[in-house]
């Protein structure tokens, strides 16, 4: 016959009367200072989630943000060179950190379009996104 639940439990309290109290009363001491000993180990170094791409160039504060832009002069711009954006005869944002390039296609139309993608503070990438419906030209503030 096997043993059904009834049995498994008067052995399992025969069995802790036997050992006593004390030794489960040690090893429930030992579980606990293991437990804080392992909360209070300070954690390995090195950020728990290491940032790829983009955002392992990013600064505090800021986000990627892709400006598709004339494909006029992209050939100048490099990652880690400061740029600005015109739109219609103004300008849109100055001194923008380039993180990186993509040449564009030929379109159907015959025009050419390239995205940059530079790193900007939240409320700055609002307004570049604003002006987006315009075909943004890039000024180089200082070449390669």
């Amino acid at each position: 016959m096997g043993l059904t639940p009834n049995r498994l439990a008067r052995r399992t309290a025969r069995a802790s009367a036997r050992i006593g109290p004390w030794p489960r009363r040690l090893a429930a001491l030992v579980c606990l200072l293991l437990a804080a000993g392992s909360a209070l180990t300070p954690a390995p170094p090195g950020p728990a989630h290491p940032a790829v791409g983009y955002a392992s160039r990013l600064h505090a504060g800021e986000v990627a943000l892709p400006v598709p832009v004339a494909a006029a002069g992209v050939d100048l711009v490099r990652p880690g060179l400061q740029i600005g954006l015109l739109a219609q005869h103004r300008l849109v944002a100055d001194r923008l950190r380039v993180l990186a390039v993509h040449p564009g296609d030929q379109t159907l139309s015959g025009d050419s379009s390239a995205v940059v993608v530079v790193a900007v503070s939240r409320s700055r990438a609002a307004t570049i996104a604003g002006s987006a419906t315009d075909r943004l030209v890039l000024i180089v503030d200082e070449l390669p």
